[in-house]
């Protein structure tokens, strides 16, 4: 835990209340022209030393905050404009409407403990964010807890699914590829990723059952798609977890020749495979969406952003894990069930629904505007 245990969880306690202060003078009115226009505000609670998550980080950049980590640009460098636009950070958490947690969700139980001491039933909300791959539910908290790793069947009402924080792929398609695929009368799906298979397999039960269930799960599933003639596969196996991101492309020459390769793999197919790994959520379904293409989830009781508002039929071809000898029939029926015309128009609107709603710069402001209304 985050905030420690007994004695040290008064203190660490006050050390996250008195972090709540940022260096832009308190202002809750901004004029639009003839209009007046009401901004959230925000207050960032922080100790000192511990770790922060990315988007508080960008929070941080926004508030003009001498001390705010460093963070990957391709990423949030849009969220940090977008949030120093679009909300007023204030000095005090008196005057705040939103308290955002710099920490990671397990800081939550001291979060909400705070806040209701000092302010009662009418405080701020509180706004944490979970990079976790835990599906365990969360305490309860006056606010939201976005998290990815969820099972739907267990998720609580003050948690909420997060984007993927994930690089524009548009901005790495490499030359050559097209922006969109072309109808072909078999469904191209594309998959490149860590798996675990035979007897390597074993050795991931040490890091728990979650790491083992996701990563032998994706080898049955290529298996399954790979034994059909329904579909065209294209592949490939990688044998080390290099994180969600493949290291980005600051790495060394190896991981930015893998880089390249993943990347190409998702704008040659049409379809990219998405099946979870050590959480229970897909990394690359988000990154099949900022890309123009088609995901097609592996549903292992996962749950998506903004289900109530986004029909994700529309979007996605979602195939349970219980059909799994059937998955390459249910996809190639989707495929024909959209027809070419249907075939390039769900390409775009994927693409418009990562730029208009999904992108961590459009769903992070969001979020803490409508807490802040609430």
């Amino acid at each position: 835990m985050l905030f420690g245990r007994g004695g040290s969880m008064t203190k660490l306690n006050s050390r996250w209340l008195a972090s709540l202060c940022h260096t832009r003078p308190d202002a809750k009115i901004e004029r639009n022209g003839s209009e007046e226009t009401q901004r959230a505000r925000v207050s960032i609670a922080r100790i000192p030393g511990v770790p922060v998550l990315p988007v508080a980080a960008a929070a941080m950049h926004a508030s003009g905050a001498p001390d705010a980590p460093p963070i990957d640009r391709r990423i949030y460098g849009a969220l940090e404009a977008s949030l120093r636009d679009s909300v007023e950070f204030v000095s005090s958490a008196d005057n705040a409407e939103v308290i955002l947690c710099a920490h990671d969700a397990s800081a939550q139980r001291a979060a909400a403990r705070v806040i209701a001491d000092r302010f009662g039933r009418e405080g701020p909300a509180v706004f944490l964010h979970s990079e976790s791959d835990d599906v365990r539910p969360t305490a309860p908290v006056r606010g939201k807890v976005f998290r990815s790793s969820v099972l739907a069947s267990r998720r609580r009402s003050h948690e909420e699914i997060a984007t993927g924080c994930v690089p524009d792929l548009c901005a790495e398609r490499p030359d050559g590829l097209p922006e969109w695929t072309p109808w072909l009368d078999r469904p191209t799906v594309g998959f490149v990723g860590h798996v675990a298979r035979g007897l390597r397999s074993i050795a991931y039960l040490r890091r728990g059952w979650q790491h083992y269930h996701g990563f032998t799960l994706r080898e049955r599933v290529l298996r399954a798609f790979e034994s059909s003639d329904a579909v065209l596969s294209r592949f490939t196996r990688r044998g080390t977890n290099l994180g969600p991101p493949m290291a980005g492309t600051d790495g060394d020459h190896l991981l930015r020749t893998m880089r390249r390769e993943y990347v190409a793999s998702v704008f040659e197919s049409s379809y990219a495979l998405c099946i979870r790994g050590a959480g229970n959520w897909s990394y690359r379904f988000f990154e099949a969406l900022s890309a123009g293409r088609i995901p097609v989830l592996i549903d292992t009781d996962c749950a998506l952003p903004l289900e109530r508002s986004i029909a994700w039929e529309r979007h996605i071809c979602r195939i349970p894990v219980g059909e799994l000898e059937r998955a390459p029939l249910l996809l190639a029926e989707f495929h024909h069930q959209l027809g070419p015309s249907g075939h390039a128009e769900i390409q775009r609107r994927n693409l418009a629904l990562w730029q208009t709603t999904l992108c961590p710069a459009r769903f992070f402001l969001d979020a803490i505007t409508e807490l802040g209304a609430a």
